[in-house]
C-alpha cells in the first residue's frame, strides 16, 4: 500500500524551555548581584566598624592627652603659685628686716640725741652748743616716723597689691598703728617680732590684737592671720 507520513514535533519540558532558561539567567544575575551587594555591604559594615573603633581610639587618646595636658597645666600653675608664694614670703621677710633695721636705727639715733642733750646741759661753749644743736636737728630729720610709715606702706603695697587701700575701704575707722599691725599679721610675723617693730611689749601687742579683732567684728573662732590674707 502507499506509504503515509505524519509529521510532529516534541517540545522540550518546561524546565528546558526558552522562558525557563531566561528565568535561570535572571536568577543567576540576581544571585551574583545580590552576592556582590552583600559582600559590598559587609565590607562597608566592617569599614564602618573599623572607623568607629579607630575614632574611639583617637577620642580616648585625645582625652588622655587632654587629661595629661590639664594635669601638666595644673602642675605648672601649682609650681608658679609656690614660686610666687616663696617670693612673697621672701619679700615679706626682707620688708620686715628692713623695717627692723629702720627701727633699730631710730632707737640708736634717739639714744644718741639723748646723749647729745646731756652734753648740751653740761657745756657752756657756744661753738659746741651750736654744732651739737645742728647735729640734734639732723637726727630729728632722720628720725621721721611718718616718713618711715609712708615708706613701709609703699613697699608693703608693692608686695601685697594695695592692701591698705582695700583695708581702708572695708574698715574706714582703722588707725595708722592698727593698719601696720594688720600688715605685720598678714606678713605672718610673730608677736615678739611685732613688739620690736611697734616698739611695744609683747603684752601690748596682744592687747592691740584683741582691740583690732573687736574693731573688725571678728569672733574668737576666726583666725586673724587668715582673715588678713583674704583682704
Amino acid at each position: 500500500s502507499d506509504i503515509s507520513a505524519f509529521h510532529f514535533e516534541i517540545k522540550p519540558p518546561w524546565h528546558r524551555s526558552i522562558l525557563a532558561y531566561s528565568i535561570y539567567g535572571i536568577l543567576v544575575i540576581l544571585f551574583f548581584g545580590g552576592l556582590i551587594l552583600f559582600v559590598k555591604n559587609r565590607l562597608l559594615l566592617i569599614r564602618r566598624k573599623e572607623n568607629s573603633r579607630h575614632q574611639k581610639e583617637l577620642q580616648a587618646r585625645e582625652r588622655a592627652f587632654q587629661h595629661k595636658a590639664a594635669f601638666t597645666e595644673k602642675e605648672i600653675v601649682k609650681l608658679k603659685n609656690e614660686k610666687l608664694m616663696a617670693e612673697m614670703i621672701h619679700r615679706d621677710k626682707e620688708l620686715a628686716n628692713q623695717t627692723m633695721g629702720i627701727i633699730k636705727k631710730n632707737k640708736f639715733l634717739i639714744k644718741l640725741k639723748e646723749e647729745i642733750r646731756l652734753v648740751l646741759n653740761g657745756t657752756e661753749d657756744s661753738c659746741v652748743v651750736t654744732k651739737l644743736t645742728m647735729l640734734s636737728c639732723r637726727i630729728d630729720k632722720e628720725v621721721d616716723a611718718k616718713n618711715q610709715n609712708r615708706i613701709f606702706e609703699t613697699y608693703f603695697d608693692e608686695v601685697h597689691e594695695e592692701f591698705f587701700k582695700r583695708l581702708n575701704e572695708k574698715f574706714p575707722g582703722i588707725t595708722p598703728k592698727e593698719k601696720r599691725l594688720c600688715a605685720y599679721i598678714r606678713m605672718n610675723i610673730s608677736t615678739k617680732e611685732i613688739s620690736s617693730l611697734l616698739n611695744i611689749s609683747v603684752r601690748g601687742v596682744e592687747v592691740s590684737r584683741y582691740r583690732l579683732r573687736k574693731k573688725l567684728g571678728l569672733s574668737r573662732d576666726v583666725n586673724l592671720g587668715v582673715f588678713m590674707s583674704g583682704i
